[in-house]
């Protein structure tokens, strides 16, 4: 007879771990530093250094399953004009406008300044990847790195060729910048060459 009263519980007790969040498995191009937060629905990995002495973090989001650059750049918490310290970074989300903290604190972008390891030449797209191409337009071929807004890392550099059946691609005026794509804001698209 216990054992009728045993199973349901057992039973209860191992659904609700069915609706537990577990990070997938980390992309390649995700750094070991990053760190998995979200839900049931799916979620993010973020990699923000704390601040030390009040100064703004510098944090980069990236997407859980291809390892894209969501968001990158100089954050404050809200409301404030200070950095989260290292015991603060509890991340809880990101939503593409600021990443939540546990406890309700956020994490808020400042307005991007170019890291003086960026090229004056190089061009900001809105999820604070900063492209610079080299203008090959003879040969269709654009030579293109791709750098952080947080911390002006270049964590990309390839050959990248216009989708011909789009708008042209000159000049690359990037709006979303990623490894294998680059979406222009004329509605053109640069595609990783092979």
């Amino acid at each position: 007879m216990k054992l009728f009263r045993v199973l349901p519980v057992v039973a209860v007790l191992a659904l609700a771990g069915c609706d537990r969040a577990h990070a997938p498995k980390r992309p390649d191009a995700v750094p070991v530093s990053a760190v998995w937060a979200g839900g049931v629905d799916g979620g993010v990995f973020i990699d923000c250094a704390p601040s030390l002495k009040g100064e703004p973090n510098p944090c980069t989001v990236y997407n859980d399953g291809t390892g894209d650059v969501e968001m990158s750049g100089k954050f404050t918490l809200k409301g404030q004009t200070r950095g989260a310290a290292s015991d603060e970074l509890r991340y809880a989300f990101a939503d593409g406008e600021s990443v939540g903290l546990q406890g309700g604190s956020e994490l808020i972008p400042l307005p991007a300044q170019r890291p003086a390891s960026v090229r004056k030449s190089a061009l900001l797209a809105e999820n604070g990847v900063y492209l610079d191409c080299d203008a090959r337009s003879e040969s269709k071929v654009h030579r293109c790195s791709l750098f952080l807004s947080a911390n002006g890392e270049k964590f990309f550099s390839g050959s990248y060729v216009c989708d011909e059946s789009l708008p042209p691609c000159e000049p690359p005026d990037p709006k979303i910048a990623d490894r294998s794509e680059i979406y222009l804001k004329n509605a053109g698209v640069l595609e990783l060459a092979p």
